[in-house]
Parts: C-alpha cells; sequence; structure tokens
C-alpha cells in the first residue's frame, strides 16, 4: 500500500509532463497573458508575490520543524546511554546455517553500528550446495530505532542487497525486533528482510529469521554470546530454504 501511495503520485507526474510536452505553445501563450495582465494590476501582482512568499515560508518552516523534532528525539535517546548502553553501540555476528533436504550451506556475518535513533547494517549472505553457490552483499544504508528499552527494540531500515554473480542491485527493507531478558543478557531476536526488482516486479529474496541469543561472557565493553535459531528464505518467489542456524555474537558497548 505504501509502494502504491509513492508510485501513483509519481506516475500522475510522468503523465502531466507527457502531456505538457505537446501544449508548449499553449503555455506561453497563457504566460505572455499573465504578463500582460500583471502591468495592468500592481496589486494583483503584489498580492501573487505575498502568496509565494507566504508558501516558501510554511515549507520552511515545516521542514525545520521536523528536522528539530528529529534531532530532539535522536538527542533524548542519546542522553539514556549511560543507563542503556546498547543506545551506541557496535555488533558483530556470525550465524552458519545447513537446510537439511538439499544439504544447502548458509553464512551471513553481519555488523551493526547504532547511534541513538539511527543505525545501520551490513552483511554478506552467502548459500552453497553442490550445484553453486549464491552470494549477495546486503547494506542497509539506514534504520531507524523506534524502540530501544530494556525489554523491547524495534527498528526499520532500507538500503540495498547487490546480486555479486550478476552485478545486480535491488532496493531492500528490514524490519528488526527483539524481546529482551535478565537485563539484555537473553534475547529473543527477530528479523524480516525483502528485496524488490523495480523493473519487472519480481521479488528476489524474501527473508525471516528468529534467534535466541545468549550472553556467555564479558570483558571490558565487549560482551560475547551465542545463539541459535532458523532462517527462512524465498528466491525469486520460486526457491525455498529453511535454515537451521547457530553462530557466536560480539557486542562494543
Amino acid at each position: 500500500m505504501k509502494r502504491a501511495k509513492i508510485l501513483c503520485p509519481l506516475l500522475g507526474l510522468m503523465l502531466a509532463f507527457g502531456t505538457a510536452e505537446g501544449q508548449v505553445g499553449e503555455v506561453r501563450k497563457d504566460a505572455r497573458a499573465n504578463k500582460e495582465s500583471t502591468k495592468s494590476n500592481n496589486n494583483g501582482d503584489r498580492h501573487s508575490g505575498e502568496s509565494s512568499a507566504f508558501m516558501g515560508r510554511l515549507f520552511i518552516d515545516a521542514f525545520r520543524i521536523s528536522f528539530r523534532g528529529i534531532g530532539l528525539a535522536h538527542h533524548k535517546m542519546l542522553d539514556r546511554r549511560f543507563d542503556q548502553p546498547w543506545i551506541v553501540s557496535l555488533d558483530a555476528s556470525m550465524p552458519i546455517g545447513y537446510h537439511f533436504p538439499h544439504h544447502t550451506k548458509f553464512i551471513a556475518p553481519e555488523i551493526t553500528g547504532k547511534w541513538g535513533l539511527f543505525a545501520t547494517n551490513a552483511r554478506i549472505n552467502r548459500i552453497w550446495d553442490r550445484t553453486g553457490n549464491f552470494q549477495t552483499v546486503d547494506w542497509q544504508i539506514l534504520q531507524v530505532n523506534f524502540a530501544t528499552s530494556a525489554h523491547f527494540s524495534l527498528r526499520a531500515g532500507v538500503g540495498i542487497s547487490v546480486d555479486t554473480e550478476f552485478n545486480q542491485a535491488y532496493p531492500e527493507f528490514t524490519i528488526n525486533s527483539g524481546i529482551h531478558f535478565q537485563e539484555r543478557s537473553l534475547n529473543t531476536l527477530l528479523e524480516y528482510r525483502v528485496s524488490h526488482d523495480p523493473e519487472n516486479g519480481a521479488t528476489p529474496r524474501r527473508e525471516f529469521s528468529i534467534k535466541q541469543e545468549k550472553l556467555l561472557a564479558t570483558t571490558g565493553p565487549f560482551n560475547f554470546g551465542g545463539f541459535g535459531g532458523f532462517t527462512f528464505q524465498r528466491w525469486f518467489s520460486n526457491t525455498n530454504f529453511y535454515f537451521i542456524q547457530a553462530g557466536m555474537s560480539i557486542h562494543l558497548r
């Protein structure tokens, strides 16, 4: 639905530009008539200018309010980082998975940086079996941390997924959520990813994963953990994989 809301106005603009190409002469004629009209009506010109200036100020003020609101939310979140150190952190994990029906292996090392309201995530997603291998490099360029409490977390983001075999890049969207226990030493983590090819409407990958993580040791600012879980991947709406996964994680806070 959101994608449709974005595409419809863009389509409307494209159609408007397409129609205007054959009517430039009419536009020029209207512009000339408008100029002649404004010469004989200074008041109209002044009122029009005042109206344009008002709309310009309204737009600038709306932008400033939005920008300040985001900045305020970001700084308020950063103020909690001493009590909640995960608000500013660097997290890395190394999941390894196995799809038993076809003996397919899966590995997806990733790193996530969090800074207040914002986060970014990068990973390499590789699968292989006797028929060959396939790999993508996924970068969630910008993620927003909507919730970062001691018991619940939620963030969503947008980025790109690059197919390194055929040099194709697709927009990718993610949602990450966590339910946390024992001061975040025990965590249930969920993630949903989907990439989209805007050229033909294909879905290169749809992915869902759930894992249970347990922190095992702490050394200075580093927390070390282990996890196990399940990852489902559906490639090009045609091939499904069900990976049982396990791995290690490191958190710098």
